[in-house]
């Protein structure tokens, strides 16, 4: 199981070199277009992973020259900070076979998916080309009868949230459902909110105070990212429903994760202390019409609402 990386910056391949070799993967590094082309012409690949941040139209050179030689052969991958938000020229390309999302250019989301593809093929007895893609099936529609607008609902394990961005499916998802966008806005802070605190607090058990100080939200991505890494179980299961009655269109927005729960409680005593966090459930409970978590706190139940005339 050979990987092909390629990027323009020589810190990039020198970290992913160390990170790829330290877990027993082959690997071959290429700072060009053309080394990268002669590495496949000698070399059977099997995985092809492309710097998008430092490399530029290289990139676009690289991929264009992929689909004359590559035929489906090798899996490529394009790289892509968690914080951008962009949509490169490449990613909708027919080599793509997914996105990795990383933070300042950290090997761990690679070496997971790896890892991921080595344990499917020699464990589970599938074909390494087996489409893993649709681990999350999001949405799926389900029209109960004339008092509701529409349902949709996911279930994410914990191969899911490390390798998709779920949130940003999910937020995809809603703007196709005709919310008028003042309410659109609200339930996107809604749900964003909430799946965070499922993901950071529940599934991954992130502390908050991490975020205290100068460089606290960076460290605490940082662990988010580590942590996603590491982590062999952890799901979210989510689902939202419209439901019109009395004059008044109801969301239901529920989530429930696989972690141990938190106090709900002691959101109100860290806010008070002036901490940068914990602000966004009291948000939240603004703008919905209640927000109840339900056993040990890894369930929750908002509901928000609008009059129809």
């Amino acid at each position: 199981m050979t990987t092909l990386v390629y990027s323009q910056s020589n810190a990039f391949l020198a970290a992913h070199q160390e990170a790829l070799e330290a877990n027993g993967f082959d690997c071959l590094m290429a700072n060009t277009v053309d080394q990268a082309m002669e590495f496949l012409r000698q070399t059977p690949v099997t995985i092809i992973y492309i710097d998008t941040q430092s490399t530029g139209d290289g990139c676009r050179r690289l991929m264009y020259s992929l689909k004359a030689i590559n035929n489906g052969s090798a899996r490529v991958f394009i790289s892509a900070e968690l914080s951008d938000t962009t949509e490169t020229d490449i990613e909708n390309h027919d080599n793509v076979f997914d996105t990795i999302h990383t933070h300042k250019a950290s090997p761990l989301p690679l070496i997971s998916r790896l890892i991921h593809l080595r344990d499917t093929a020699e464990y589970s007895n599938k074909p390494l080309t087996q489409d893993i893609s649709n681990e999350i099936s999001l949405p799926s529609y389900n029209i109960k009868h004339s008092i509701f607008s529409w349902m949709f609902s996911c279930h994410a394990d914990i191969r899911a949230l490390r390798n998709h961005d779920i949130l940003e499916r999910i937020t995809r998802a809603m703007q196709n459902l005709h919310i008028p966008a003042e309410h659109s806005r609200n339930l996107n802070i809604i749900v964003t909110e909430l799946y965070n605190n499922a993901l950071d607090h529940g599934v991954l058990a992130l502390p908050s105070v991490v975020k205290q100080g100068p460089d606290g939200f960076v460290r605490f991505y940082e662990m988010r990212l580590v942590k996603l890494c590491e982590k062999n179980t952890g799901s979210i299961q989510l689902s939202v429903t419209e439901k019109i009655e009395s004059g008044f269109a109801r969301i239901t927005i529920a989530i429930k994760d696989s972690g141990m729960g938190f106090d709900f409680n002691s959101i109100n005593q860290e806010t008070a202390t002036g901490n940068p966090f914990g602000r966004g459930l009291i948000i939240v409970r603004g703008l919905c019409k209640s927000l109840n978590y339900k056993g040990s706190g890894n369930e929750v139940e908002a509901i928000y609402e609008w009059p129809l005339n």
